[in-house]
């Protein structure tokens, strides 16, 4: 799903709107359309005014925002607009990268600070529990004491990494697994926020 940066561009966007009995729909692609009204109510912000405060988003945001920290950006989302501005995690590419491709994304968290909220990834102890759950919810199988065996030890993410890629329909688990607890993992942060 295309995700749209603020309302008002939403509105703006007449190229991509589609008027069907006096209602407009946001073109999400393959002839599929969402009613604008629906689609503002599924990623507005709800906010709860009390000192612990958090903000809701929808599942296709929460979703947006775990692909781009699988592909290893830095994502930041707007308070009020639900705007996710992601940029490449400059840290892990060690100078690689040239920041004025990204000049515009910076400006934009930059001239607004207070109302972006960066979302952090996991760290190891946390993703490392991930794997562990994973690797527990498995039936008692070959597959599942091989995974076991790759976790206890030097190096786990890397023999769990080798070993998962290597079993099949348990790869694809653990890709549903993991996808769904960085999901879970973005929408808790957000809540605390």
């Amino acid at each position: 799903m295309i995700l749209v940066k603020t309302w008002a561009e939403r509105l703006d966007m007449a190229g991509d709107q589609k008027v069907f009995n006096k209602t407009f729909y946001y073109h999400i692609g393959y002839g599929v359309g969402i009613p604008i009204r629906e689609l503002y109510r599924a990623l507005t912000v709800r906010h709860k005014h009390s000192i612990n405060s958090h903000m809701e988003i929808s599942r296709e945001i929460a979703n947006y925002i775990a692909d781009s920290m699988e592909a290893h950006e830095k994502c930041y989302i707007h308070k009020q607009t639900l705007e996710v501005v992601c940029i490449p995690d400059d840290s892990l590419f060690d100078g690689d990268l040239d920041p004025a491709l990204w000049k515009e994304e910076l400006a934009k968290i930059k001239s607004d600070k207070r109302n972006y909220i960066e979302i952090r990834k996991m760290d190891s102890k946390d993703a490392f529990k991930v794997i562990e759950e994973f690797v527990n919810s498995l039936p008692n199988s070959f597959v599942k004491r091989r995974l076991l065996e790759a976790i206890d030890g030097p190096k786990p993410f890397a023999r769990f990494k080798h070993q998962i890629e290597n079993c099949g329909l348990e790869r694809e688990s653990w890709f549903t697994f993991r996808r769904e607890k960085n999901i879970q993992w973005v929408q808790e942060q957000l809540m605390n926020n």
